[in-house]
């Protein structure tokens, strides 16, 4: 096929966040979630995941289900499980406890984000 050009796991992904971005660190890049292969300094492209299973920080008190939706919260740098106009990030790939810091995320290939929320993220039952 002549207009195919890579299978988009891993992205050019331009670092608009004003902050340098470790590796391994979340980045915004539109309404999508990536993650950093190698650092990435503010304004600067590097590479990152589009797709894939990661390791993210995540908010200490939230309980969630595996498969339940997740929301990257650019604010506090944490993963949520309550859509509000966060970045709609992937899903959980694995339960996640009150008090863990972090949280497996299977990323979505493609975004969105809800101005306004609907609060149908959580699979905590709260």
């Amino acid at each position: 096929m002549k207009n195919y050009l890579q299978a988009g796991k891993v992205l050019p992904t331009v670092n608009l966040s004003g902050s340098d971005i470790a590796a391994g660190g979340a980045i915004v890049a539109g309404a999508t979630l990536r993650v950093a292969i190698q650092a990435i300094v503010a304004d600067a492209t590097g590479q990152a995941y589009a797709e894939g299973v990661h390791r993210l920080p995540a908010t200490t008190a939230d309980v969630w289900a595996d498969g339940c939706p997740l929301f990257w919260d650019a604010a506090t740098g944490k993963l949520v499980d309550t859509d509000t106009t966060d970045v709609a990030a992937g899903y959980a790939a694995g339960r996640k406890l009150a008090g863990a810091t972090t949280a497996l995320i299977k990323l979505w290939p493609f975004g969105t984000t809800n101005a306004g929320g609907s609060g149908t993220g959580s699979g905590s039952g709260s």
